[in-house]
């Protein structure tokens, strides 16, 4: 895993969760794509400008 993706997994504080679908996952974890609106299901929490 490069650096700048382990850094945003450990370092960054949880605001939230946004839950995928099947689908958005494959594409996410084995093709790096990006998450499009399309495979998001649901978002809790409250996410302001400069999260990650």
């Amino acid at each position: 895993m490069p650096a700048k993706k382990r850094w945003l997994g450990w370092s960054a504080s949880v605001s939230g969760k946004i839950i995928i679908d099947a689908g958005a996952k494959h594409a996410v974890l084995e093709r790096g794509s990006s998450l499009l609106p399309a495979g998001v299901l649901a978002v809790s929490g409250d996410f302001v400008v400069g999260d990650v």
